[in-house]
């Protein structure tokens, strides 16, 4: 027993284990799967500073060309400064943040809820991603043009932007593939008058012997026609008059009254508008009027027939007609009234349903048929069902009826005839022929006139459906670093003086447009030429540090290249990555120079000479040029005097280590000669002079200069010479 609960135990471990790492392998899957849907696109143009990555969430189906409504609160963007106030900068582009998609604002820039239709090439059975692009002052609008205008009803004036539409005054709006034509009436008289044909004779003539006692009858089966006018009525269908306005964008369509083909209105604040039940719209300046019917008929006029000629057969009471033995002739009209039927002139109609909207932001506008003056690029179908149809209002949609043309049905009536006749019989018999016979009634259609009432045509259009879509949080380009500043070596500018026997360190200022980016890596080099086409001394490769704060100068990075040499100019250069891995331009060369002990002095002079022959004194002056590699200045100098050139030999004079002030590159000012006596022996010394610089570090000696002691005047040493005049 034990052994069972045991071995169940471990099937519910086992069970249990699994269990979970399958939730966590499906877990892992599914966070796999939307970070492959968020991968960023790259940016569309540096020139545009925002973006918002937009999800279209699927429907399970795959489209080709698909438009999906996007709305945007462009007001809060243009008060951020952040877009046109006009939209002209927004762009889209597909997944990969680069291919451009065509769009049209359908309406309501700067406005909360900004309508934005956007074209999808390809929309797979998954989720998409594409993104909407703003932030460039210097954009031209990228959206598709459309010249048209949208039409929707009104019982009050136009307001928000929409204007009266005259075109349709004292019109009914008519479905067509174009707008703008005219036609329909709104009276006709079929052509004003018709031809009408009696019936045959209704037998009431006869022709009785009164003198022999035989019967004779006479008859004929004759007709007559008559000409009569018909009167022109008003054919106008039932219509209430409202106002047309027209926009090019549809928005801000609080008060206004659209058309649908269903009573489930949209969500929101869509109120049916009744008044319009049984009626159609017809263009006016102001709202209300009403007239207008279903039916009409028309006055037709009496008159007399036309002259009637025939033959008169008259029977002898033989059993048979001898029209042989009737030779006379006569002739007659008839007078006749008329009567019209009457006929509906409903012209060709499909129910809608009308509804008011009445809240200005309200969003719920999809599925609503308007009129418009052509079909929007975007978003929008014709609606073909009012194609060479009126709208009419009704509680339920999809009723037709109407035709475009009718006829009428009329009746003609005579009465009697205009004479009587007295006919010969051939046996000059008299016989009389009575004139009261008419005509029986007969009917007839009228010409056909139209049923369609004053019109202009114009497209009635129905707005798409959309795929749901929802806009993520704002991104900021990320712009590359700019280019270093403040290139600082061993904390200076330029650095002249740098210890070459150990390393130097170097820092730079990161700034980046993007505020809160910071510096995470630094590439240096360091060469011996200024076009870095010299010797490299040191390439860092993409290294990391930090992070830098944007604006602040970077911690101090050591160099670490071959070692540096003495006295040499050496130049380097910067970039920083952000954190966002874009690498930023080089910054403009620096330099630094190692220290080195002042150079050799050069262009020794004694008394102004290059190595005299005479002195002009016992004590000359001596002097040379200071150069420093580091630009410091000398504040030591140092001259030695000898009797040789080796300087082992007699030391005539050494100046030992004196003070002095000399600028980089200068003449030294004048050092007198303090050594033994010269008295003009006539020989020849050597001498050589080597100055400090400002580290105190000693420079090397100059080469070796000479001068002949020798004078071109005596001295006399303690003799008075006055009144002496020496020539």
């Amino acid at each position: 027993m034990k052994k069972i609960i045991n071995d169940k135990a471990e099937k519910i471990r086992i069970f249990i284990t699994f269990s979970i790492l399958g939730i966590l392998l499906f877990i892992s899957c599914f966070w796999l799967i939307i970070k492959t849907d968020e991968v960023q696109g790259a940016w569309y143009n540096q020139d545009w500073l925002y973006r918002k990555q937009i999800i279209i969430t699927t429907d399970g189906n795959a489209y080709n060309n698909l438009s999906v409504l996007i709305t945007e609160n462009t007001q809060s963007l243009i008060t951020a400064g952040k877009l046109q106030q006009n939209c002209n900068d927004i762009r889209f582009t597909d997944s990969d943040g680069q291919t451009e998609l065509n769009y049209w604002i359908e309406g309501g820039c700067n406005s909360i809820n900004t309508h934005i239709w956007v074209n999808i090439p390809t929309m797979p059975t998954t989720n998409k991603y594409i993104y909407m692009y703003y932030g460039n002052n210097n954009a031209t609008s990228g959206q598709m043009t459309w010249t048209g205008s949208f039409i929707l009803l009104s019982d009050s004036q136009c307001s928000n932007g929409w204007s009266a539409n005259s075109a349709f005054y004292n019109r009914f709006p008519y479905g067509s593939s174009t707008y703008g034509s005219l036609g329909g009436g709104g009276s006709h008289n079929h052509n004003g008058s018709i031809t009408l044909t009696t019936g045959t004779p209704n037998y009431t003539t006869y022709a009785r012997d009164y003198g022999t006692g035989r019967g004779s009858a006479a008859t004929e089966n004759h007709t007559h026609t008559g000409t009569a006018s018909i009167s022109s009525v008003t054919i106008s269908p039932p219509y209430l008059s409202m106002i047309f306005c027209s926009k090019s964008e549809l928005y801000n369509i609080n008060g206004l009254i659209a058309l649908f083909d269903s009573t489930n209105l949209p969500s929101g604040n869509w109120t049916r508008y009744s008044n319009l039940d049984s009626k159609f719209p017809f263009g006016s300046s102001t709202y209300g009027s009403t007239g207008g019917s279903t039916t009409h008929s028309h006055t037709v006029s009496s008159g007399t027939t036309s002259y009637q000629s025939a033959m008169v057969a008259v029977n002898y009471g033989f059993g048979d007609w001898n029209p042989q033995n009737t030779n006379a002739r006569y002739g007659h009209t008839h007078s006749f009234s008329t009567s019209c039927t009457t006929v509906n002139h409903m012209p060709p109609y499909i129910t809608m349903i009308y509804a008011k909207h009445d809240n200005s932001e309200d969003l719920s506008i999809n599925k609503i048929v308007t009129m418009a003056t052509n079909l929007p690029p975007l978003g929008w179908d014709s609606f073909s069902a009012l194609n060479q149809k009126f709208p009419l209002g009704g509680s339920s949609y999809g009723t037709t009826g109407g035709n475009s043309s009718h006829t009428h049905g009329i009746t003609i009536t005579t009465g009697a005839a205009s004479v009587s006749y007295v006919i010969d019989g051939g046996n000059g018999e008299g016989y009389v022929s009575r004139g009261d016979h008419s005509h029986y009634s007969n009917s007839t259609n009228s010409p056909s006139a139209s049923n369609l009432p004053s019109y202009i045509s114009v497209l009635f259009i129905k707005r798409r459906s959309s795929l749901a879509t929802a806009i993520l949080s704002e991104e900021i380009q990320n712009f590359a670093p700019d280019s270093p500043t403040n290139l600082l070596t061993n904390e200076e500018i330029n650095n002249k003086n740098v210890n070459y026997s150990t390393n130097p360190f170097f820092s730079a200022k990161f700034s980046d447009q993007n505020g809160n980016d910071t510096g995470t890596y630094y590439e240096i080099h360091v060469n011996t030429s200024q076009d870095f086409n010299g010797t490299v001394m040191w390439n860092s490769g993409k290294t990391p540090i930090g992070p830098i704060l944007n604006n602040n100068q970077s911690p101090n990075i050591n160099y670490n290249g071959s070692p540096l040499g003495s006295g040499i100019t050496y130049y380097w250069r910067i970039r920083f990555w952000d954190n966002n891995d874009a690498v930023g331009n080089w910054s403009l060369t620096a330099s630094f120079i190692t220290s080195r002990q002042p150079f050799p002095p050069s262009s020794l002079l004694v008394d102004g000479q290059t190595n005299p022959s005479i002195l002009l004194s016992p004590t000359p002056a001596f002097t040379a040029i200071y150069s420093d590699v580091n630009e410091h200045n000398a504040i030591y100098y140092q001259i030695q005097v000898n009797s040789n050139n080796s300087f082992n030999g007699n030391v005539i004079w050494d100046s030992g280590k004196q003070s002095t002030l000399v600028s980089n590159g200068t003449r030294s000012p004048d050092y007198i000669y303090n050594g033994i006596q010269l008295i003009g022996s006539g020989n020849t010394y050597y001498w050589r002079i080597r100055f400090w610089d400002y580290d105190n570090q000693i420079g090397d000696w100059s080469d070796t200069a000479y001068f002949i002691d020798d004078f071109n005047h005596q001295y006399f040493d303690g003799i008075q010479m006055n009144g002496i005049r020496l020539d």
